[in-house]
């Protein structure tokens, strides 16, 4: 076993751990104690579990020992279907239990799966797990990837509402089950961890606006989780804002000093959160936005519900007073509410960007160094969707020592990025790559067709 993965590409190493048994970890144990001090550290630095029989197999002392403090990144996959809560709930509970022997995890992958009304309270209590755990020293990087029922009619506790039937249950899935056996009852989470710089949340809804009871789909995070944080990556279908304007935001809103990078996935919603992320995420550097067939609303409504703004003068005030932003992606903005947004003519032109940028600019935001827009074309028969893209840099005006916007590059569709929906996900892509200028020879992708990002 040892020969065969020290000479594969360390990228199957993944697949291969997939499918590793107990009696494939006793035969790796024969072999001398030099050669496995070199190729352990090669070949178990990433594991994934997709069965809880293969997080149990590191259980066991022996060969099994040496290989767990090598480990640095886990990914836990919850076998059973979405709708099979208590199934699910003991997946979890054995790779929770078999965290706690890993001593050096830096990175943690979880893909899970739950009904929306226990999300937070099954994320609440993976908080509580790893604050008992060695990995709460020592991670660096978590990521929730997190599959939603919307309702509690489509699992396999429906019907069984009553307190009865869950007091009947084993009291181990208690806390898992959360309010719906606390009656509501929450419970404040605990502190994250304290090197933790980097976190990625994929979920179906999320929402950014704090209402008076907690901050929705922030409830599970500690003020000490914003304040380590410096990347931060959500990708969901959806991203609402719900503002109240009796409701002081500045006296429930966590402080994100420390966020230097914001990354938003989203599905389909108005891009009317520009103004909540400049308020929530004043001190970011990099902000990107990506989002499959955008659009800005046509007039933004004030919370008094009688005045509304233009879509030019919201967009001209989104980043005003964000003094450390310097690279900023956005979808290409749309010169009317409806239509056609695929059609050249329903986008603003890159004048009226170039327009846009220096108010951003002569608003405050003077570090500004480079703004990417991208404009979504239909997708094709390998269910892919082209991007026309539209760069450009902040360049020193010597007369008026003063800094403004100047178009850099184009990409037209034929030339620009392709996405695939199906392998695209939150953290793939560095934050570089979102922000490089196309070579003057694009390379040919697999279509015949030049794509200066391959």
């Amino acid at each position: 076993m040892s020969v065969a993965l020290f000479s594969l590409p360390r990228e199957l190493v993944d697949e291969i751990l997939s499918y590793v048994s107990k009696r494939d970890f006793r035969r790796f144990s024969r072999c001398s104690r030099a050669c496995r001090d070199f190729i352990i550290p090669l070949v178990f630095n990433r594991i994934e579990w997709r069965t809880p029989s293969r997080a149990t197999a590191f259980r066991d002392g022996g060969i099994v020992g040496h290989l767990r403090p090598v480990v640095h990144h886990i990914s836990m996959h919850i076998p059973g279907r979405s709708n099979e809560l208590l199934r699910n709930i003991d997946a979890f509970m054995v790779y929770m239990d078999v965290l706690a022997l890993f001593p050096n995890i830096t990175s943690l992958w979880m893909n899970l799966s739950t009904i929306a009304e226990l999300e937070p309270n099954l994320i609440q209590v993976i908080f509580t797990k790893l604050s008992t755990s060695p990995a709460f020293h020592t991670l660096k990087s978590l990521n929730f990837t997190c599959k939603r029922f919307a309702s509690f009619s489509l699992h396999d506790l429906a019907g069984a509402r009553n307190q009865d039937y869950y007091a009947a249950l084993p009291e181990k899935y208690y806390e898992y089950l959360g309010p719906q056996i606390r009656s509501g009852h929450n419970v404040d989470p605990p502190p994250g961890p304290p090197g933790l710089t980097e976190l990625i949340v994929v979920t179906n809804q999320f929402l950014l606006t704090p209402t008076r009871r907690a901050e929705p789909h922030m409830s599970f995070l500690h003020q000490s989780c914003a304040k380590t944080l410096t990347r931060l990556r959500i990708r969901s279908d959806a991203m609402f804002v719900a503002p109240d304007p009796k409701f002081d935001v500045s006296e429930h809103n966590f402080d994100w000093q420390g966020l230097k990078q914001l990354q938003l996935e989203l599905g389909h919603t108005d891009l009317l959160i520009l103004p909540e992320i400049r308020d929530r995420f004043r001190n970011i550097e990099d902000l990107v936005i990506l989002k499959h067939g955008a659009w800005y609303g046509a007039n933004q409504w004030l919370p008094d519900g009688e005045v509304t703004v233009p879509r030019e003068t919201m967009l001209c005030n989104a980043f005003q007073g964000m003094k450390n932003l310097k690279r900023l992606r956005l979808p290409w903005p749309t010169n009317n509410s409806g239509g056609d947004l695929f059609h050249n003519e329903s986008h603003i032109s890159p004048e009226g960007l170039e327009k846009a940028i220096n108010c951003w600019i002569r608003g405050g935001a003077e570090k500004l160094e480079k703004v990417v827009f991208a404009k979504d074309y239909p997708g094709n028969k390998q269910d892919q969707l082209l991007q026309s893209l539209v760069g450009f840099k902040i360049v020193k005006d010597s007369y008026r020592s003063a800094s403004k916007g100047e178009l850099w590059w184009r990409v037209e569709p034929e030339l620009g990025e392709v996405l695939c929906f199906y392998i695209q996900g939150v953290g793939q892509r560095s934050m570089d790559e979102l922000f490089q200028v196309p070579p003057d020879n694009p390379p040919v992708n697999l279509y015949g067709k030049q794509n200066w990002f391959s």
